[in-house]
């Protein structure tokens, strides 16, 4: 370490020596998640991320956290460093948060640190809703007729994305569709993130993708690439090439981003259209939180990004029914 520390009272066990041994059980099965399943490679990456957060945050202080001398300030330090210093969203803030939680209690679990700390240490996990976009029906219908693609990757990006519009898939789970597992017109698989065993079934238009590949989907570039390629396809639709204001938490203060609505596509932009055209066709959110794989009612609720007008359109609709 570059420069000098000093170690008060207590174990003088660094809070990053600690993390790194916290990952080493989660890795090895040592520990387990709450359902007393190994961790999931996604959760490993994470905790990767936030232990370099906290290296950074070190050096920004000159001295190293001591895992028994961890307080409240150090917390609020750190809080205001990822925020400010950093300039992370408000969910990204939340969720090392909820990391470095889960280490502080893994500390207690292993008697390095009282149960008392838990008590006293606040972690602010607080999150935001954030106005993501979907795609309406007669847009995804647009964005299916492109013909105009500067190169093959174009084009397998969009059916793929497609795709995910109509099965309410996460990226990694659409961008891997397996065509041979189809059976009686239903695709089950279990969910990367979550390990949920769910069953899809085939959209008219995901049959007709499917079966212009073949049932084998193409290759397309990973994530970052992917939303890079989308939003140029997006950027070809009329209908999206309209300002759209985006709300978000920067720097502790509520801004707003203003920018072309193709410009805020990305891949989950398609999981959101799917739940929310379903559920502006009426569709019941039981059905939909079955194909979707939501547990809640409200982490589903986040998914449906409706208008005020479209709100108002339906409750009109409704009227017209009872006259």
């Amino acid at each position: 370490f570059p420069y000098t520390t000093l170690f008060r009272s207590g174990t003088m066990e660094s809070l990053i020596d600690f993390m790194q041994l916290f990952i080493k059980d989660c890795e090895s099965g040592v520990r387990l998640s709450p359902k007393r399943q190994l961790i999931k490679p996604k959760s490993l990456s994470t905790y990767y991320t936030t232990k370099s957060y906290i290296n950074k945050f070190e050096k920004q202080l000159q001295r190293k956290l001591i895992l028994s001398d961890f307080n409240q300030k150090d917390i609020d330090q750190m809080s205001d460093f990822l925020i400010i210093d950093s300039e992370l969203a408000m969910n990204t803030h939340a969720k090392i948060m909820m990391d470095l939680l889960q280490v502080i209690k893994y500390a207690v679990y292993l008697k390095k640190i009282p149960p008392s700390r838990l008590i006293e240490l606040k972690f602010d996990t607080r999150r935001e809703e954030t106005d993501s976009i979907y795609l309406t029906e007669n847009e995804i219908l647009e964005l299916m007729a492109i013909s105009d693609f500067q190169n093959p990757v174009e084009e397998h990006v969009r059916d793929v994305f497609v795709v995910g519009c109509f099965t309410a898939m996460r990226f990694s789970d659409y961008s891997t569709l397996d065509g041979s597992a189809i059976r009686n017109n239903r695709y089950e698989f279990v969910q990367k993130k979550t390990g949920e065993k769910v069953t899809v079934p085939i959209h008219p238009f995901v049959k007709q993708i499917l079966e212009k590949y073949n049932y084998s989907l193409p290759q397309v570039p990973p994530n970052n690439e992917f939303n890079r390629v989308i939003k140029i396809i997006g950027s070809k639709l009329k209908s999206l090439q309209i300002p759209f204001i985006k709300q978000i938490t920067y720097k502790r203060e509520r801004v707003q981003i203003n920018m072309m609505k193709h410009e805020f596509l990305q891949t989950h932009t398609a999981r959101r259209s799917f739940c929310s055209n379903e559920y502006l066709r009426g569709t019941d959110p039981m059905v939909i939180m079955a194909i979707s794989g939501h547990k809640s009612h409200k982490s589903f609720m986040r998914y449906i990004k409706i208008t005020n007008d479209q709100y108002a359109d339906q409750l009109e609709q409704i009227w017209a029914k009872r006259t």
